[in-house]
């Protein structure tokens, strides 16, 4: 038995190479972490502009007068634009929300470019609260580390098996200490309670 290969022919095969270019368009990207001027953000499209300030009112609690400020346009006319362009749909929240000092550092940082991006923004924020909270000041004025200070927001523990209710609570102990204060929240998943 002979057996024959067929090429798979495609109509691409039979354009000019000027023709199959014109098929890809121009690339273009947007840097989505980083101040733009007013006239960078009307050239983005309208999707990629409301992704822009959907990124701005969720990663740094931003209002529309802080986010005008930064275009250097009055806040009414960007209220306008918005309107507008996004077809009155609400972007910004109704529920107001203060614009905290924290939400300010976050977007001074912002604005000086001091982040390439949000969640490096983020953890570098963090850093900074937990070395302030951790740290207390001498004498002289300075500030110094207490190193047996440590916080922790948030941890999850897993265990699968035989239960063991007394190895979970020794767990427990060796994490928190005796003198932690929060909320411990225990989920139950599958197998039986007796």
């Amino acid at each position: 038995m002979q057996v024959t290969t067929k090429r798979l022919t495609m109509p691409s095969d039979y354009m000019s190479e000027k023709e199959r270019k014109a098929l890809n368009g121009v690339v273009q990207s947007y840097q989505l972490n980083t101040p733009k001027t007013w006239e960078e953000f009307k050239s983005m499209p309208p999707v990629i502009q409301k992704d822009y300030l959907k990124g701005l009112i969720g990663v740094y609690n931003a209002k529309q007068y802080v986010i005008a400020k930064m275009f250097g346009i009055a806040c009414p006319t960007f209220s306008k634009y918005c309107s507008r362009v996004f077809e009155s749909k609400q972007l910004f929240p109704l529920k107001r929300q203060k614009f905290t000092e924290d939400d300010r550092k976050r977007w001074q940082h912002f604005l000086d470019g001091a982040f390439s991006g949000t969640a490096n923004a983020e953890v570098q924020l963090q850093k900074e609260a937990i070395l302030n909270e951790a740290s207390h000041e001498e004498p002289d004025g300075r500030r110094s580390l207490d190193s047996r200070k440590m916080i922790m927001s948030d941890f999850s523990l897993s265990f699968i098996g035989i239960i063991d209710p007394q190895g979970i609570c020794n767990s427990l102990l060796q994490i928190l200490g005796t003198e932690s204060e929060g909320t411990i929240e225990i989920i139950f998943k599958g197998g039986q309670c007796s």
